[in-house]
């Protein structure tokens, strides 16, 4: 329950406020799935076996990759980024859907009064100060292995200094829920 929060991100044409990193599918498209038993046998159609993360590889179909771009016209202190969770439980077509959702601003038509799924509190290490009129892209991962799943999160910021050109006035550290726990 984020309450003490400020969207610095204002919605503009192909960048809102809120925007998707990720989907997951089900059921795994029988491909997906051939190449993740030949990774845990170790074959080499699957890779060879083994895993950049350290596990055998079989469940590398579920890691994913996002950079999102936000505007902020007012200048500002990003402390943090707020993930959020929505999922399609049943799709009945005509007969209407049965969701989930922490999003903020669709939580009330999904799941009003749920209180057993949070949004989640990426932290930076240090506050990233921004002009007004900045962008900021965030890049973010889901990294997994044959036991657990972890992200890992950072922030730039850029200022427009022509009309096609911007600068980056500065960056965090890269965030790890390896390291750092994140408040869900």
């Amino acid at each position: 329950m984020l309450h003490a929060i400020d969207y610095l991100a204002t919605t503009v044409p192909d960048h809102p406020r809120i925007q998707q990193a990720w989907e997951f599918v089900h059921p795994l498209p029988a491909s997906t799935l051939a190449i993740a038993e030949a990774r845990r046998g170790g074959g080499v159609s699957g890779g060879g076996g083994g895993s950049m993360a350290g596990g055998d590889g079989a469940n590398e179909h579920n890691t994913r990759y996002s950079r999102m771009k936000f505007v902020c016209r007012d200048r500002g202190v990003v402390n943090g980024l707020a993930g959020y969770f929505e999922a399609i439980l049943y799709d009945g077509g005509a007969e209407g859907k049965i969701e989930l959702s922490t999003r903020p601003d669709t939580i009330d038509d999904k799941s009003k009064d749920m209180i057993s799924w949070f949004p989640i509190f990426f932290p930076l290490k240090n506050p990233l100060y921004y002009p007004d009129d900045a962008e900021l892209e965030v890049s973010i991962w889901r990294q997994t292995d044959d036991r657990k799943v972890w992200y890992e999160w950072m922030v730039e910021a850029f200022a427009m200094v022509g009309p096609e050109k911007r600068m980056r006035l500065g960056m965090s550290e890269v965030g790890s829920s390896r390291k750092v726990g994140c408040l869900m």
